[in-house]
């Protein structure tokens, strides 16, 4: 008798442990807002429009919207197509929404863009594209760009040639 119960308990806990276990992570809100940038704000993405979503935000973070499925979900996959000349993107899941980041290059001040696609969940969906316009300004806690400065001249030698002896 435990004999079975042995073996029955060993089963169970065989295909417990071959069942699929959970990938996605818990984030909690403070987590999914760490590091984004003291002023951001981030239009909303239509992704019919031809006029780019649009982004202002500090130099001292990451910024950017979270954009769905019709039917609410995440897309499937985000791919950057055009890539933004001061920053980087990060395309990923946050809370079952998908989340287009742009950070800054260190202390960059000024006007940036990219464009993404979007791959919808439903194969043979075509992929929405949107381009985003990036204006960043000066955050509290960064210094400003230090200014360029002109190498020195050449300075002139204070010790007196000597002479050789011929």
């Amino acid at each position: 008798m435990y004999k079975a119960l042995i073996v029955a308990t060993a089963a169970t806990l065989a295909v417990q442990g071959c069942a699929p276990q959970s990938t996605t992570p818990t984030v909690t809100a403070q987590e999914a807002n760490e590091g984004k940038a003291s002023t951001c704000t981030a239009s909303a993405v239509d992704l019919a429009a031809s006029a780019p979503a649009t982004i202002s935000m500090t130099n001292d973070g990451w910024c950017g919207p979270t954009v769905t499925e019709k039917d609410g979900s995440a897309f499937a996959l985000g791919l950057v197509t055009a890539r933004p000349v001061h920053g980087h993107v990060l395309i990923h899941t946050v809370a079952g929404r998908t989340r287009v980041e742009y950070t800054p290059d260190g202390r960059y001040i000024g006007p940036d863009a990219f464009t993404v696609a979007l791959r919808p969940r439903m194969q043979g969906a075509p992929d929405a594209k949107v381009q985003f316009a990036v204006t960043v300004t000066a955050g509290a806690n960064v210094a400003a760009p230090e200014p360029v400065r002109q190498a020195p001249a050449p300075r002139k030698s204070t010790t007196p040639a000597r002479r050789s002896r011929n």
